[in-house]
């Protein structure tokens, strides 16, 4: 298991081999500098989770590149634990004062890392990076309010002017192009799988080049979207730039949220496209729900009031091609929440086939997990949105459909139902006068006061789904308390990893819908 990336910085060799070696075997991954200026060096190259750090070194010691670490937004609050053989008050008081978070003397000869020492080392450096990890993330805030002909925007940790009214785009034009994006991919999605299945080679390239097509066409219509929203709004614009400013180098930290009712899903904000990457991959992008549905208590303090105890996760494949991806998801869910302490109860106990529309109804009822993870296929209905299902019973042959959904998920502790199928998030604007209830399966779980819910929009390839979700998971290793976090870190994985150049569906189908402000941590 790899605990994480810890940053080891002494000039004695001998130290430095020996520290490394007892990281390793605690199962960190281990990077080695012999003196500041190498540590500042390495530390951009790969953030660590912690670091070690010598006092007395050649170049620069140790205070002056603690202090430069501070003032880097990519290290500012990277735990610092300082080893040293200098032990007198001054030296401790000295190093706290460039902002150490802990203070090892070392014996000299390096006696400690032969005795229990050692131990105790290892111990500080772990609940270090606990705390670390834990932390509530130091961001810049952008949230757009979105509402009737308007945007209400304010922007939270940046020098800005905020709570500008702005006029919104236009919702009936965006419901048009998404219904017409969908329609592209499905075209193009069901014409690749039967040339596939055919084995015919020519009509498959066509189709793939349909797909390329459509991936240019997407991000024009970011393009199209961030004028809309950005460019044609002056004061909103001249905000942007100071919050980008304010984040500075780590994109990261600017985090952009759409809040607002549930009509607001029907615009494609994780498409927004501007310069050369998109806005999604960037920046952490999150979808609220302002309701009073969700009286739970949010991720974060779900997590935080976890530790030393467990999770509870539902994990169903419902058809049998989706029986890896639950597998893979319940390794990577135990791996990450290990990393802070937390263990994990899972049902069913036997993750080696798929679940029965009889047999998923009975977990639901039971109404005691935190998590709910569905792989598999569903089914969106245009005609009565709440008619849309998710398949079960192994060939997909049987449905649970949303309408149903909602009902069992009502009153249960989940805090994240996270849907890895297609269609799991499609939706269309509100017609009143059609009488429905629900835009689809993403919003009968809104409806039914889960915290935070993730589905597909668009159709995505089982493995494509699958890495995701791998993704996802992972992220919540390294942001344990974030779901928008572990989103963002799961989008720029498969984006700087696609072969199409990070135009691929998987990265940008997908939605975060969050209900109030706290539930997303």
């Amino acid at each position: 298991m790899n605990l994480g990336r810890i940053l080891i910085v002494d000039d004695n060799t001998s130290y430095l081999r020996a520290l490394s070696d007892a990281c390793s075997a605690a199962g960190y991954e281990v990077h080695l500098a012999a003196d500041g200026f190498q540590a500042l060096e390495a530390a951009r190259e790969a953030p660590p989770d912690a670091i070690l750090l010598d006092i007395m070194m050649p170049r620069l010691d140790g205070y002056a590149t603690c202090r430069e670490f501070r003032l880097d937004p990519m290290t500012a609050e990277v735990p610092i634990l300082m080893l040293s053989a200098l032990g007198e008050p001054e030296d401790i008081k000295k190093g706290f004062y460039h902002g150490a978070d802990d203070f090892k003397v070392k014996p000299p000869d390096g006696e400690f890392l032969k005795t229990g020492d050692i131990n105790e080392l290892l111990a500080r450096l772990w609940q270090a990076i606990v705390r670390y990890r834990l932390r509530p993330q130091s961001r810049v805030i952008l949230e757009l309010e979105w509402g009737p002909g308007a945007i209400r925007y304010s922007v939270q940790g940046a020098m800005t002017s905020g709570g500008s009214l702005v006029v919104s785009a236009d919702g009936n034009r965006w419901g048009r192009e998404m219904a017409a994006l969908a329609d592209a991919v499905y075209e193009y999605h069901e014409g690749w799988l039967r040339a596939r299945r055919r084995k015919d080679s020519e009509e498959e390239r066509r189709y793939l080049e349909r797909r390329e097509a459509w991936r240019l066409q997407s991000a024009d219509k970011g393009r199209d979207l961030f004028r809309d929203v950005f460019e044609n709004n002056a004061t909103l614009l001249e905000d942007w730039g100071r919050a980008q400013q304010s984040a500075g180098a780590s994109e990261e930290r600017l985090v952009i949220r759409f809040s607002g009712a549930a009509d607001a899903l029907i615009f494609p904000f994780e498409l927004l496209h501007v310069g050369t990457r998109p806005l999604a991959i960037r920046h952490p992008i999150t979808r609220q729900i302002v309701t009073t549905r969700a009286n739970r208590p949010s991720w974060r303090n779900l997590i935080q009031g976890r530790k030393g105890r467990s999770l509870r996760a539902l994990l169903m494949a419902g058809e049998e091609f989706a029986v890896k991806e639950v597998q893979t998801v319940a390794a990577d869910l135990r791996r990450a929440l290990a990393l802070v302490g937390i263990g994990l109860e899972v049902e069913p106990e036997n993750l080696s086939h798929s679940v029965t529309l009889e047999e998923g109804e009975a977990l639901l009822q039971k109404r005691t997990f935190d998590l709910v993870h569905y792989a598999g296929h569903a089914r969106f209905d245009r005609g009565r949105p709440e008619n849309s299902a998710l398949a079960f019973g192994g060939d997909g042959a049987e449905e649970l459909r949303a309408s149903r959904l909602a009902g069992l998920l009502a009153g249960s502790p989940t805090q994240l139902l996270f849907l890895s199928c297609c269609s799991g998030a499609e939706i269309r604007l509100i017609n009143e006068a059609a009488g429905s209830s629900y835009l689809g399966l993403i919003d009968a779980a809104v409806q039914a006061g889960v915290p935070a819910v993730f589905g597909y929009r668009w159709p995505v390839v089982g493995r494509s789904a699958r890495h995701f979700a791998h993704h996802f998971y992972e992220g919540l290793g390294r942001f344990p308390a974030s779901l928008e976090y572990a989103a963002w870190w799961a989008r720029k994985q498969i984006f700087e990893t696609s072969a199409a150049g990070g135009w691929d569906e998987t990265w940008f189908s997908p939605m975060l819908v969050v209900q109030n402000p706290d539930s997303s941590g």
